[in-house]
Order: structure tokens, then sequence, then C-alpha cells
């Protein structure tokens, strides 16, 4: 009996509370040499993790996994956008098979293939504020990459 209860408690501290996170966004930001930047945002809805990403293609660039309605500054969850049921410890939480593990304590999120990030937590107004504030930059820097291009 000792066994099954030691089981049982072993199982709950390993599992998320349900929505324990929902409602809370993050911002992760991953800097490199020469202007490269990598950032990526996270948004924890019913108990899951949905990931927007900047990303460059050459000379374009925008926020991946979003849907944007015509005269709308604010972009909607897409139809396309990544998601990942989350589990929670009480030092971390991982997502997407442990491809993503977040330190709690120190908001440092590690990749599977070790890029590590250093995330902060964003108001729900702020969210695509803050990112689109990084899509800005990204375009800016890659008009600055070409402008001596003569094609």
């Amino acid at each position: 009996m000792k066994k099954l209860f030691f089981i049982f408690i072993l199982f709950l501290s390993q599992n998320s509370l349900t929505g324990e996170l929902d409602g809370k966004k993050i911002i992760c930001e991953h800097f490199k040499e020469k202007g490269y930047f990598s950032v990526v945002g996270f948004k924890f809805v019913e108990n899951k993790v949905y990931k927007n990403r900047i990303a460059s293609y050459g000379s374009y660039a925008d926020i991946t996994g979003i849907h944007r309605k015509p005269n709308n500054p604010v972009p909607e969850i897409g139809d396309y956008e990544e998601s990942y049921k989350y589990y929670t410890s009480d030092k971390e939480v991982s997502w997407n098979f442990r491809e993503f593990t977040l330190n709690r304590e120190t908001l440092v999120l590690k990749e599977r293939n070790k890029r590590s990030h250093q995330c902060k937590i964003v108001d729900s107004d702020n969210y695509y504020r803050i990112l689109n504030e990084y899509l800005d930059k990204l375009i800016k820097e890659i008009k600055k990459r070409m402008k001596n291009n003569k094609l």
C-alpha cells in the first residue's frame, strides 16, 4: 500500500496542475554578434503553449504563427500556429517532448539544440506590441544590409 501511495504522489508531482500557466505570455531573446537576433514568444492557453517567432526569409521578415485580419492590428491565433501541451514541475516547464525547457526561477529557456534564450514575462496587452517592435528592428536590419544592393 505504501508503494502505491508513493507512486501516486510521485505521479502528481510530475504533472502540471490543469491550466497552471494559462494566460501567461513570455518573450525570449537570443542575441548574437553582427546584429543577428532570435526572438520567440510563447502564450499559455488552455493547457497548451503557442509559439510565435520573429522569422526572416531572405529580404522579408514576419511573425510566424499568427493570423491577421484586415484592418485589425492585433493578430489572433492562427490555424497554423504551433501548439503543444505543457508540463510543469516545481523547477521547470517543458513542452514539445522536452524540445523546450523553461527554468521557472531564472526564466532561461533551453532548446534541445543547446541554444538558450533569456525570457521575460509580458502583459497580455503588450505581447504583440513587443513582438512587432522586434519585427520592426529586424526589418530595419535587413534594409541596412541591403542598402548597397543594386538589384
